[in-house]
């Protein structure tokens, strides 16, 4: 009897100290609480909740550009006044499209073609050596601007931002939507950068050559060589902003 009193004693005490702790933590928790609340103005569930707002509202709001249109297509249009811009945002669109094409098909041949430069064919090579299996749906193009104008001796480089849109899946995620912004490089060669000197591009009607980006004739038979030009241009690089 002696030895049941004893451990029925025990018991209790034990529940007592078992009460006393969970009211502790029931205190320190709720003082929690309070302290968020205070010094936030929310509540911890409310926290969450914006959170998770705030992750949909990236995930479905377009990215932002650089856009410098107004100061770079003066600039560009001084050098080859037969520049179009919305004509080369068009160009910019399939590129980009390409290049997603050939990464989801592992194709690389996609992009080998002669409007494509070696920077463009590196960005494909890099994504599609991985063995991951990647879809892309939904592809939404927002909106394009020119974000910059490059000149050297060599060369002339447009810079096209691009803020898009698509569904990704892959062998470890389900499709998720976001927000992209691309940044390509649409390129005109003036000099050849081993010898220094102009590249070749000659009249098709007398074989002439044509030196200068804003020649609209040719110097010797004036035939019209704005059409030989523009297929000089090449996106010669991609990136993601």
């Amino acid at each position: 009897m002696y030895a049941f009193s004893s451990a029925g004693f025990f018991l209790i005490i034990l529940l007592i100290i078992i009460v006393i702790i969970g009211l502790v933590v029931i205190t320190i928790i709720n003082k929690a609480k309070r302290f968020v609340q205070s010094t936030l103005g929310t509540d911890i569930s409310s926290l969450v909740g914006q959170m998770k707002n705030a992750e949909i509202e990236m995930n479905t709001t377009p990215r932002s550009l650089s856009g410098g249109d107004i100061i770079f297509e003066p600039m560009i249009l001084k050098d080859f006044p037969h520049f179009h811009k919305e004509i080369v945002f068009a160009k910019a669109d399939k590129c980009l499209m390409d290049c997603l094409n050939a990464i989801e098909e592992k194709n690389i041949n996609i992009v080998q073609s002669e409007e494509y430069g070696d920077g463009i064919i590196a960005y494909v090579s890099s994504r599609i050596s991985d063995s991951e299996k990647i879809t892309f749906d939904n592809i939404q193009i927002h909106k394009r601007c020119i974000s910059g104008y490059r000149k050297t001796n060599q060369y002339n480089s447009v810079l096209i931002q691009i803020a898009y849109e698509l569904k990704i899946t892959s062998n470890k995620n389900n499709k998720v939507l976001q927000q992209m912004k691309a940044e390509i490089e649409y390129t005109y060669l003036f000099q050849n950068t081993e010898n220094n000197n102009v590249i070749s591009t000659v009249c098709p009607n007398c074989g002439g050559p044509i030196e200068t980006a804003n020649q609209s004739k040719c110097a010797y038979c004036g035939v019209g060589v704005i059409g030989v030009i523009e297929k000089t241009w090449v996106f010669s690089n991609i990136k993601d902003l």
